[in-house]
């Protein structure tokens, strides 16, 4: 795409058309070959369409996300010929500065002799690059690089991390092809690096006024906002915040009937703060229907991201393109239980193994990762890995020969456990698949709390005091009674019955997975894999599925 390299648009663009139905650009200039399909949020009239022209030092520029304070960096800069965030970004990157940015981006800028690229604090939006013979190819979806390189061999390790973590981290499926890492900006000069800048980490501030201050940039844009209502306390907050800034919001909910369905709270939640409110049915018995439509739009595999790829084509058959979404909380404020007995573990770390079994509890029910729990001398950082883990790293080493360790990726947080669960967790799964299965129904999701202001005001919090006191603490932040209630209410999540669907209508995919000559075996021993699937939760079944399914569909 860059630096001479044709390119096969076509195919490229039947991958990409989901992402962008609303325009469409294709350019060759003497930068190299660019593409784009365009998603209209912020100024729609042609003006902005992409690939962009006229940036500074005549460059050419591509980006995918939101500024949502382009309208003060506007201010700041002269001669402006459009009314949009797109020339803003282009300018801002064709000098390397992108620091002033509070938006979700990820972007290139190039000229004759130089590509800048670029990527939010958490990748938030995707971007990935190819270095083949000096050529740099860059795209937002790495199903695009066999038609864009022709490179199309699989990466062990990166099998090898799916089946650790449930995702790909700190790399990619395809060998030479990387994933340019958040909160970068890079130039490169005749395809060799020659500078790269990290985004400093934000100062913290008050914590009510920081989430005020998101929402209300977060809801800029020139079609509807939606926010995904759930009956917790995260898109409540998200919902309040959105009601009080005066616009009329409409609150989207899926329900599945049965123990997760919290569609009645929700209701609740609309109610108080008068919001609109739309639930959607959502027939779990049918779902296997549309698993192909699904494993069809996975970028990358991932245990995750089925209930992403649901609420997204609710948000798109409501009529909405952009929504605002609590991701980032948990991860942020320690909402989940696991920062507790992390904690908890660590403590009492010295202690004979008979009361660290007490503090350890079933450690979801897989005995192998209570092992390595009760292992006396681990650190903060590596429990918090091990709740990530789907197989241990020596039952990786025995099904495909390696154990991957992923290269630490400098985030900026000195808690070891928010660290871990933005690096192995929230990046690379949550984020990666809200992008991939949002944007495949044309849906944008947007995520306040993973805004600048609000990250600085949740990580100058003590590590005990975000342990202790999890997500409480917003709600005491906004003095709200109502949002306090919800915080001390227990909350089922929208959990998808896969144990069940894997003993009935997914067993056949199962089956197909763990046979001699599938995909999967490939990489994989598949017997060593019925052997250790035997017994354990469902996600050690669910990941040689999701494997298989992805190998199958897009290599």
């Amino acid at each position: 795409m860059l630096n001479g390299r044709p390119l096969d648009a076509e195919a490229v663009e039947t991958i990409l058309a989901a992402r962008g139905p609303d325009g469409r650009g294709v350019v060759c200039d003497e930068h190299g070959w660019f593409l784009h399909r365009r998603l209209s949020i912020i100024d729609p009239s042609d003006e902005s369409a992409q690939p962009f022209l006229g940036a500074p030092h005549g460059a050419t520029a591509l980006y995918n996300g939101e500024l949502y304070n382009y309208r003060e960096l506007r201010r700041e800069l002269n001669d402006l010929r459009t009314n949009g965030d797109t020339e803003v970004f282009s300018r801002l990157l064709a000098d390397s500065d992108v620091s002033s940015i509070r938006g979700m981006y990820a972007g290139v800028c190039s000229t004759v002799d130089e590509v800048h690229l670029t990527r939010d604090r958490f990748g938030i939006k995707p971007l990935y690059v190819a270095d083949i013979r000096g050529s740099i190819t860059v795209a937002s979806q790495v199903r695009c690089f066999p038609k864009l390189t022709g490179c199309s061999n699989i990466n062990p390790d990166a099998v090898a991390s799916v089946l650790r973590f449930g995702s790909v981290v700190g790399t990619t499926m395809f060998e030479d092809v990387a994933e340019f890492q958040p909160g970068s900006t890079a130039t490169y000069r005749h395809g060799k690096k020659i500078a790269e800048r990290r985004l400093p980490l934000p100062h913290g501030g008050e914590l009510a006024s920081a989430l005020r201050n998101s929402v209300r940039r977060h809801l800029v844009a020139d079609v509807p906002v939606a926010v995904l209502l759930s009956g917790g306390l995260d898109s409540a907050v998200v919902g309040k915040l959105a009601a009080e800034e005066g616009n009329e919001i409409t609150a989207v909910t899926l329900s599945p009937g049965g123990e997760v369905d919290e569609s009645d709270r929700a209701r609740r939640t609309a109610r108080h703060y008068g919001l609109n409110h739309v639930v959607k049915p959502v027939d779990l018995a049918g779902v296997g229907a549309v698993l192909d439509e699904f494993f069809d739009a996975m970028d990358q595999p991932s245990i995750d991201g089925l209930n992403t790829f649901l609420v997204s084509r609710a948000l798109r058959d409501s009529g909405f393109k952009v929504a605002l979404s609590g991701l980032g909380a948990d991860e942020l404020f320690g909402g989940y239980s696991s920062f507790r007995r992390v904690h908890a573990t660590h403590a009492v770390r010295w202690l004979p193994r008979s009361v660290l079994s007490t503090v350890v509890g079933r450690s979801g029910g897989n005995p192998t990762k209570r092992d390595r729990w009760l292992d006396a001398r681990r650190s903060l950082a590596e429990l918090a890995a091990i709740t990530r883990e789907v197989f241990a790293p020596e039952e990786v080493d025995r099904l495909c020969g390696s154990s991957f360790e992923p290269e630490p990726v400098e985030t900026g947080i000195d808690d070891a456990v928010i660290d871990s669960e933005v690096r192995r967790y929230m990046t690379p799964m949550l984020l990666r698949d809200a992008d991939a299965f949002s944007m495949a129904a044309s849906v944008e999701l947007r995520v306040p709390f993973l805004d600048d202001e609000v990250v600085g005001a949740a990580i100058k919090r003590s590590s005990w005091s975000r342990a202790v006191r999890g997500k409480s603490a917003i709600a005491a932040s906004l003095r709200d009674d109502y949002l306090r209630t919800v915080s001390r209410e227990h909350k089922t999540g929208f959990r998808l019955p896969f144990d069940d669907w894997l003993k009935g209508d997914l067993r056949v995919r199962l089956d197909q997975a763990l046979e001699s000559g599938s995909p999967l075996s490939q990489f994989v021993d598949v017997a060593e894999a019925r052997a250790l699937t035997e017994q354990g939760p469902w996600s050690r079944r669910w990941v040689l599925v999701v494997v298989n399914e992805w190998i199958s569909r897009h290599v």
